[in-house]
């Protein structure tokens, strides 16, 4: 693959090194994640701090479990989550520290996350099992502790975001279940109920790859 950026809001391109998942929190300084050739361990976390010119490796992950997804707060303060239970924290934007309060074992896949602060955030997850629904995992003390809640979905979440403590969304992706298709879902969180619930859309709608609401 080739990695491009702009610098002029979209009107030209240029190719930049680096590769995988980015999360860039300036025009500077930016994280990536990648796998091997084979999408297999180890998994390298890396830092840019001039644009994506040069990358510094971090931390190398030799467990199983792909990383599916990449937030950080500021330039210290920044999560990874994935397959297997992973949740890695930085606070530093160097040492990355393994989460593993959140989830009772491993058999558990964290498809996304969603962080309005250095202390406050979102994962979404689901258990290695067919049938199973997802839920959300939230902390307001920077993962020293968690609770969680059922999503109103019935398939992994594709896409999370929030942008306070009170609203946000979530998206699923799509499902054969007993050869039956269900298409995919958006749910929302209600601030008055303090739960999700299935917002009210025009269809159809099929799979929901990505969300960032405004208001």
């Amino acid at each position: 693959p080739i990695f491009k950026r702009t610098t002029d809001g979209g009107a030209t391109w240029i190719p930049t090194k680096g590769g995988g998942i980015f999360h860039y929190v300036n025009t500077s300084v930016g994280y990536s994640f990648t796998a091997s050739p084979e999408g297999n361990p180890p998994f390298t976390i890396s830092k840019t701090t001039d644009g994506g010119s040069t990358w510094t490796e971090q931390h190398t992950d030799y467990t199983l479990g792909n990383l599916e997804a990449i937030q950080f707060i500021d330039e210290n303060n920044g999560w990874i989550v994935g397959y297997n239970g992973k949740i890695l924290k930085t606070t530093n934007g160097k040492d990355w520290i393994p989460i593993t309060n959140a989830l009772p074992n491993t058999d558990f896949e964290n498809s996304d996350l969603s962080f309005i602060s250095s202390t406050t955030g979102w994962i979404a997850t689901q258990a290695n099992a067919d049938g199973s629904s997802p839920f959300m995992l939230k902390t307001t003390d920077g993962g020293n502790s968690w609770t969680s809640e059922s999503l109103p979905l019935g398939n992994r979440v594709f896409s999370m975001d929030f942008w306070d403590a009170n609203n946000g969304w979530a998206s699923s992706d799509s499902y054969n279940y007993d050869g039956i298709y269900y298409p995919g879902q958006i749910t929302k969180y209600s601030v008055f109920s303090g739960t999700f619930s299935n917002a009210v859309l025009n269809g159809p709608w099929f799979v929901y790859a990505n969300l960032n609401p405004i208001n």
